[in-house]
């Protein structure tokens, strides 16, 4: 694999930052980001307001805007790469793309960092979140491992790694948790599975991602000032024959496909996440979802 040296050279090709605020005034809250591996934005940056300074200095996240769709234009000032890792400022959530330039999906990093164990282990547990991808329970219960899903959120699916001694967890976001580093999602543990993955393999990212199951989810929210156990209410009833999960909303599961609705705490909408074997497949069920919801 090809090395990028850790130093300025290499890390001014790794981001740009565009803002109005003047470059003295955002250089500290830009390098407070920088994780302690040294690893900095791979992607392009916005940064509309700076906070007031608090020690080195601080960034009002919600100002921060990464665009990731302009690594694949940039990628190629790097020759003859492998895979390209793509972390968010706290390097806490992990995408690829692959030595084609890619992208592997940020649903795709826990299953690869678990194919990796796989090859160690014969069983493992795993949990992910009930809005996460369903390629890590299939390659877990193919495997005689055992898979149990979670609510949304970090704390929850931590919770539920340590009510059941999973071996990994995460979430859909690209995070990724292992309980023999810590009870918390690291990118730079991802990397390090998924490099050693490649490392005992002869093939290529794009070739083992082809070799795990593949499905493709659909991501929505609408506006909803109705009761939501009414919404849920109706769809228990709708789907009975359906296995039914109701620890953070509903989620419905079917034999290939499955959809989720939950509540948002902050706002009056709900978030529709449906997941199939192809697009086309979890748009129909998600804009099928949305119809129905709409007429509650």
């Amino acid at each position: 694999y090809q090395v990028i040296p850790d130093n300025d050279y290499y890390q001014t090709l790794s981001y740009t930052v565009k803002s109005p605020v003047e470059y003295q005034k955002l250089l500290d809250p830009v390098n407070s980001l920088v994780h302690t591996s040294g690893l900095k934005n791979f992607a392009d940056t916005t940064i509309t307001q700076v906070s007031p300074k608090i020690g080195i200095g601080s960034v009002d996240v919600t100002t921060i805007n990464r665009d990731l769709s302009s690594i694949e234009n940039r990628i190629d000032a790097i020759n003859n790469f492998d895979l390209v890792f793509v972390v968010d400022p706290d390097v806490y959530r992990l995408c690829f793309l692959d030595e084609k330039g890619d992208p592997v999906g940020e649903e795709y990093t826990l299953v690869l960092a678990t194919k990796q164990l796989l090859t160690k282990h014969k069983k493992i547990i795993t949990c992910s979140n009930l809005s996460s991808t369903m390629a890590l329970k299939k390659i877990t219960i193919s495997a005689n491992g055992e898979y149990f899903p979670s609510a949304v959120g970090e704390i929850n699916v931590v919770e539920k790694m340590k009510e059941f001694n999973a071996d990994i967890g995460g979430e859909g976001n690209g995070g990724v948790i292992y309980p023999k580093t810590h009870y918390g999602r690291d990118a730079l543990v991802g990397i390090a599975m998924v490099l050693s993955l490649l490392a005992e393999s002869d093939s290529s990212l794009s070739e083992i991602k082809k070799e795990l199951p593949q499905y493709f989810i659909s991501k929505n929210k609408i506006t909803f000032n109705e009761d939501f156990n009414l919404l849920v209410d109706k769809f228990k009833k709708e789907y009975i024959d359906h296995n039914i999960i109701t620890i953070d909303g509903i989620k419905i599961e079917k034999k290939n496909s499955w959809f989720h609705i939950r509540k948002s705490n902050t706002e009056p909408v709900v978030r529709i996440y449906a997941e199939a074997d192809s697009s086309e497949k979890a748009n129909l069920l998600a804009n099928e979802v949305i119809e129905k919801i709409k007429k509650i």
